[in-house]
């Protein structure tokens, strides 16, 4: 992709993220976007055609930015949950404050399930064909195992504790290290 569109669809995303800050998403107009961006409304056209697409396409980068995730702590007979959970604090970075909207405001709702969703998705995804059930068992698996991890992060989000992020899942690992099933080969 050239870095002049690169650079365009960050500012798109920034700015979409910073007025996420401060009202829903259906309130958001082309022309408040574009300002925030910094480009004018022909330029917001040139990529996307509405608001809720710059989110469905952010959506989809997180989708297939988790399955990468997935599979860099895949280590065959086990899963590298301190490995994720640090990649998924880089995730969460700049955009940490539109995750803790989404965890806090019931508004906003929808879009968590959205991440949980995009989670499931990679999941699927990440054991298709070699999850070491049957296809419904499999389906179960993942839904568990997305509500779950979506589930404490929002909940570290909205908690009031002294925990940082890596203290607060290293508490939940070995948890989730008896819940985890290796993919079969």
């Amino acid at each position: 992709m050239d870095r002049r569109v690169e650079r365009t669809k960050r500012n798109i995303y920034l700015a979409f993220f910073e007025l996420m800050k401060k009202k829903a998403m259906d309130d958001i107009t082309i022309t408040e976007l574009a300002a925030a961006a910094d480009i004018d409304r022909r330029t917001f056209y040139k990529h996307y055609s509405t608001v809720i697409d710059v989110y469905e396409e952010f959506m989809r980068q997180m989708q297939e930015q988790l399955i990468a995730y997935l599979e860099a702590c895949d280590r065959g007979d086990r899963f590298d949950f301190e490995q994720f959970f640090s990649l998924l604090e880089e995730m969460l970075g700049s955009q940490r404050d539109f995750f803790e909207k989404l965890s806090k405001d019931k508004a906003s709702m929808f879009l968590r399930y959205d991440c949980k969703d995009a989670l499931e998705n990679a999941l699927k995804q990440y054991y298709r064909g070699r999850f070491p059930g049957t296809p419904a068992e499999s389906d179960m698996y993942v839904r568990i195992l997305a509500y779950t991890i979506t589930g404490l992060g929002s909940d570290f989000l909205t908690d009031k504790h002294d925990l940082s992020f890596s203290d607060f899942f290293s508490l939940a690992t070995p948890s989730l290290e008896k819940l985890w099933v290796p993919r079969t080969n």
